[in-house]
């Protein structure tokens, strides 16, 4: 023992630093992790993590950057000798942006496109499983009510084709679906004019008037039932909007209808229990007429 304090005082006397001084660096030592976690509120072992050490070094260099270069003390950077003409990330361009705040916004704009496609996507599997369920549901609905159900409904007349989406015959009469996918709100018109839609993202587009087709495909479809030897059966094309998010508005036709409103119309006293038509015999022969079906 008497050794060591030897050589330890021969250690202070050989380093020229007095025992007072070496006693407060001591005690400044051993209260350090102490006053660290005091003032800063992190503990030693979380100082040493890099990435708590790398953020430290990066906000003081924007700490030193805007001292030198920041509206209110660039001067300091001008008696230091610095040009702020030569550090692109502190010089504002005509927009009065900085080369970091720039790249900042168009890495956001970058992100709100992405954003925006991918709800476009979104948006338009859902449109698509809409229309999807839609036909499945008419199936459905022709089957449980001993129905007949045609879909495609493409019937073929003097070289032309009526391209309905689907026919349905119930026990009163016999409907040609026209189906439409158009999503958002829709500003209806009783004429031929072209009809708008405003999307759920707020895009506003023209769309050609579904009244024109739609009475285009009536007068095909009411040719082959007439042509056939079918008779005169009561036949009527409506206008079915698949969306969930179609919302009709304007000035709306008749036979322009959202899916709920359809089946609603289909579920009537004379379309499930009359005896005008039987569905099933009725169903076949207009099947027979489909375009490629005919002898």
């Amino acid at each position: 023992m008497d050794h060591v304090l030897l050589l330890t005082a021969q250690q202070r006397e050989n380093s020229g630093i007095p025992l007072p001084v070496m006693t407060i660096i001591a005690l400044l030592l051993l209260m350090l992790p102490y006053l660290i976690r005091r003032y800063t509120g992190r503990s030693v072992t979380e100082w040493l993590r890099p990435s708590v050490i790398f953020g430290a070094f990066e906000r003081g260099a924007d700490r030193i950057r805007s001292a030198l270069f920041g509206n209110k003390a660039g001067l300091l950077g001008k008696k230091l000798g610095l040009d702020p003409e030569k550090v692109g990330e502190a010089k504002a361009g005509p927009d009065g942006l900085t080369d970091k705040e720039r790249a900042d916004q168009e890495a956001a704009a970058v992100r709100a496109e992405e954003k925006a496609r991918s709800a476009r996507k979104q948006r338009a599997g859902s449109v698509q499983n809409d229309y999807l369920q839609t036909i499945s549901r008419i199936l459905t609905f022709a089957r449980k009510n001993a129905l007949f159900a045609i879909i495609p409904g493409n019937l073929a007349y003097q070289g032309k084709t009526a391209d309905l989406t689907a026919i349905l015959v119930t026990r009163s009469r016999v409907v040609g679906i026209m189906a439409y996918s158009f999503d958002g709100r829709i500003l209806c018109r009783r004429d031929e004019e072209n009809w708008q839609v405003q999307e759920p993202d707020g895009t506003q587009r023209q769309v050609a008037s579904p009244v024109a087709e739609t009475r285009a495909q009536d007068e095909l479809a009411r040719g082959a039932l007439r042509s056939h030897d079918m008779g005169e059966p009561a036949y009527e094309t409506v206008m079915l909007f698949t969306s969930s998010n179609a919302v009709l508005t304007g000035d709306r036709p008749a036979g322009c209808y959202s899916c709920e409103e359809l089946f609603e119309a289909l579920s009537g006293e004379n379309d499930l229990h009359g005896n005008a038509l039987d569905p099933k015999a009725v169903g076949k022969k207009i099947a027979a007429l489909r375009a490629g079906k005919q002898k």
